[in-house]
């Protein structure tokens, strides 16, 4: 017999599991409009980014105003970290799926205050999974006092990550917080934690990510990497300073 309380998180993650959602890709038109000619002949593929260590997947945003920002600041934003064209105008791909975990992964580094968060209540249960790898471990867990994104002190939970394991133990230790700035480092080392669990027992990654889906709101990024392409729904472009139907 379940708990009402388990009942109502399987009811929910079951009704939103069969309701499509609208998702939205930022990126550019490309040399020659190729990117969207290459979105019209061949839609949306999972292949289409390396994700800076995360792995492949095609990125999207949980609302068209990140992703609009996000497509204007590849061009005009030089500190911006991407693999998409910047050349061309900035475009925005509307695609229509339903989050299923085995399709959809989270994006590690936008992400990363959940992630550490739950890297730091399982860190037992994760470090179980790691045992017969060297490559990324979990070390000690703490709770510090650390500014956040707006500069406010905030109790923060820490993991300290311990990779390039050396014979007779030791190796390089990196703390990330579940609060202040993330980066590509950042991404690269959740993303080892979680790809390693996940090969070993989806089953929990998945419940970890139903959960989150049937939770999600806007402006979080997220990947698709399933192998089917998806029919973009929408494309526009910004072009003589407005927003069009391309």
């Amino acid at each position: 017999m379940i708990t009402f309380k388990e009942w109502l998180l399987e009811r929910q993650m079951m009704m939103f599991s069969t309701k499509p959602v609208d998702l939205y890709h930022a990126t550019n038109t490309g040399k020659n409009n190729s990117v969207i000619d290459s979105f019209k002949s061949s839609g949306a593929v999972s292949s289409l980014a390396t994700g800076h260590g995360q792995g492949q997947g095609f990125y999207v945003w949980t609302d068209r105003g990140s992703a609009v920002n996000h497509a204007k600041a590849i061009i005009e934003n030089p500190m911006v970290t991407t693999n998409a064209s910047t050349e061309g105008l900035p475009m925005v791909v509307t695609i229509e799926a339903i989050l299923e975990p085995e399709k959809w992964d989270l994006d590690y580094e936008i992400n990363k205050k959940k992630l550490i968060e739950w890297i730091y209540d399982n860190h037992e249960l994760v470090n179980k999974h790691l045992n017969d790898t060297d490559e990324v471990k979990i070390g000690q867990i703490f709770k510090r006092e650390i500014p956040d994104d707006n500069n406010q002190m905030v109790t923060s939970k820490g993991v300290q990550f311990i990779t390039s394991q050396r014979p007779g133990g030791g190796g390089v230790r990196s703390t990330q917080y579940a609060h202040g700035g993330s980066g590509v480092r950042s991404g690269e080392l959740i993303g080892a934690i979680i790809n390693k669990i996940q090969q070993k027992d989806p089953k929990t990654i998945h419940g970890f990510e139903e959960l989150f889906f049937a939770n999600i709101g806007p402006g979080v990024a997220i990947k698709y990497v399933g192998s089917e392409a998806i029919k973009p729904k929408r494309i526009e472009i910004f072009k003589d300073n407005q927003w069009i139907n391309a």
